[in-house]
């Protein structure tokens, strides 16, 4: 598979709201299709105006051979125009970009964590997962969503659609069990067989510094995905830099955004 990012102009299939500030977008285009992988995100010119002129970095949610989809939220300017766009226009697009998630080969339990929008960012990834499990793998997976609120509970029924129930909970308790999602993966945790177990997870930087700690004391394997601003996303400017294990800094958008949860410095 040749991995390697390209510039390239992708038309609009759908740029469908899913419910009030919250929108999937779907790009036309083998080219991107064929080479991104599970982690890596794409950085979207969203407008042509000049006073908007940096790129938007968005995960991918899912892909295919012809086509790639983003779910994101409107939280700005630059989402918010995005949102407005229409099937049939032209987007530029620059991607893949990033290191993926990996899966070792002594792995035969994973755990998915996504809290808010991170979720998204682990759908194609458990996708790829479940054909791999079908190909004669031995792979369970599970998946853990955390959010503020029921509102913001995303993507459930993506995954039940693939067969898997969602471990679902929320902060006010609206949907499924009340606290954090670091609550559940502490108890799988300690359940699992830590040698054979890999924990996926994306989201607010606070859920994945709590969820580091713990895998830390169990002693179990992870993969993070990192969010931060992002000026260039090719490593050139160094606006994303992170500290990591042995006094070096590494950049989100270049050496990540997926990183082994153990190598953070927070």
């Amino acid at each position: 598979m040749n991995n390697k990012p390209v510039l390239i102009t992708a038309q609009i299939i759908e740029n469908r709201e899913m419910r009030p500030g919250y929108f999937l977008l779907r790009l036309d285009s083998p080219v991107l299709g064929a080479r991104v992988r599970p982690g890596q995100f794409f950085n979207i010119r969203v407008t042509e105006r000049l006073d908007i002129i940096f790129r938007r970095p968005f995960s991918v949610f899912d892909y295919d051979q012809t086509s790639i989809t983003i779910l994101y939220e409107v939280v700005g300017k630059g989402t918010a125009i995005m949102s407005n766009r229409n099937p049939g226009e032209d987007m530029d697009v620059l991607g893949p970009l990033g290191r993926g998630f990996v899966l070792p080969e002594e792995t035969t339990k994973t755990l998915m964590v996504g809290g808010g929008m991170g979720i998204a960012s682990l759908y194609c990834w458990t996708k790829e997962l479940l054909g791999i499990k079908k190909e004669g793998r031995k792979i369970d997976t599970e998946v853990i969503i955390g959010a503020a609120n029921e509102y913001k509970v995303l993507c459930g029924d993506d995954f039940r659609e693939l067969g898997l129930l969602p471990l679902v909970c929320t902060e006010d308790g609206s949907c499924g069990k009340k606290g954090l999602a670091t609550e559940l993966i502490e108890e799988r945790v300690t359940a699992a067989d830590t040698q054979a177990m890999m924990v996926y997870a994306c989201g607010p930087s606070a859920m994945l510094k709590e969820l580091s700690g713990i895998l830390r004391k169990h002693r179990v394997k992870g993969q993070i995905s990192m969010e931060s601003y992002m000026g260039c996303g090719i490593g050139a400017c160094m606006g994303c830099v992170v500290e990591t294990t042995g006094g070096r800094y590494k950049r989100v958008c270049k050496d990540g955004p997926v990183f082994p949860a153990d190598e953070i410095v927070w």
